[in-house]
């Protein structure tokens, strides 16, 4: 596996769990994050499989996989802990895939590239369904006074 179809296939899993994700109130800055962190695990899963050789055997079927991250998705839209997870679990396609070395810096790029359109494409939804962009940097939460009180800057979407 070592065209650039390849390694936009081994990201695409990347940008579908973070369409899901991103229909949320989740800050530019995590998305930024996230996007890195998807690129990061999915590069070093690559150099794994590089330095050991395939260690799953390829997924024949790519749309099982698209489902799973869009579950993991879904999860990571109700709880916030496992947006963590995410990325270090749909890195484990790489392993099984067979990337050569030159390919693991751009199955890294494109990994987060893909991840953040998706984030990106997430935050659009958001936008059409609350009526709200999200917040550039996730709000220090022990500085207000009140539990309830909301800022007008970035209003939450109910």
């Amino acid at each position: 596996m070592n065209n650039p179809a390849s390694i936009f296939v081994l990201g695409l899993d990347s940008a579908v769990c973070c369409i899901v994700i991103g229909v949320t109130s989740l800050a530019w800055s995590t998305r930024l994050k996230l996007a890195l962190a998807f690129g990061l695990w999915d590069a070093c899963a690559s150099v794994m499989s590089v330095a050991f050789g395939p260690m799953l055997p390829a997924s024949a079927t790519v749309v099982v996989w698209l489902c799973c991250a869009a579950l993991l998705g879904l999860a990571a839209r109700r709880y916030r802990l496992w947006i963590n997870v995410v990325p270090a679990v749909l890195s484990l396609d790489n392993l099984g895939a067979g990337v050569v070395l030159n390919d693991v810096i751009a199955d890294g790029v494109s990994s987060a590239t893909l991840a953040l359109c998706g984030l990106s494409v997430g935050a659009i939804l958001f936008r059409l369904l609350s009526g709200a962009w999200p917040c550039a940097q996730e709000t220090d939460m022990s500085q207000w006074s009140a539990p309830c009180r909301r800022t007008q800057i970035c209003p939450a979407p109910w």
